[in-house]
């Protein structure tokens, strides 16, 4: 087993050699299937194949997944990372939590300049989940009440 990890850790290396950083366009048939917003952030492939491999470890290490699986794996990892970038976390900062080398001088250090319709789709999403919380307070607080009135009764 350690000899199948050693050789998929040295397939991703040889992959990640043989190609620099990558818009989405390379992901090819991995790429997520949804026509989000999300979409429009280019993440550096060396990064989405790190994450699918800790996404595998995570699921346990199960072998001989089939290629279905791989590839929603793959665009579940691309999505991991695009939320993250969303959320304001830095190329770079993902790059260190990964041991990768930091690139760009410094200029990955700073959170990524999001496509205009991204920056709509984080404004539309934090509105929505204020509305969700205040919802749920509400609920929780008339919750209360009906409470307080049955014990009441």
């Amino acid at each position: 087993q350690q000899q199948q990890q050693q050789q998929q850790q040295q397939q991703q290396q040889q992959q990640t050699q043989r190609s620099s950083s990558s818009s989405s366009a390379s992901y090819g048939k991995y790429s997520s299937a949804t026509d989000s917003p999300l979409d429009l952030i280019d993440v550096p492939l060396e990064l989405v194949q790190i994450r699918a491999y800790v996404r595998w470890e995570e699921a346990g290490k199960p072998e001989g997944m089939p290629a279905e699986w791989q590839a929603a794996e793959f665009a579940r990892a691309l999505d991991d990372l695009r939320v993250e970038l969303v959320e304001g976390t830095p190329l770079n900062e993902i790059r260190r939590k990964f041991n990768v080398m930091t690139v760009n001088n410094g200029e990955d250090d700073a959170p990524m300049k999001l496509p205009r319709e991204v920056e709509e789709y984080k404004r539309e999403r934090e509105e929505m989940m204020r509305r969700a919380a205040a919802m749920g307070v509400s609920q929780q607080q008339q919750q209360q009440q009906q409470q307080q009135q049955q014990q009441q009764q």
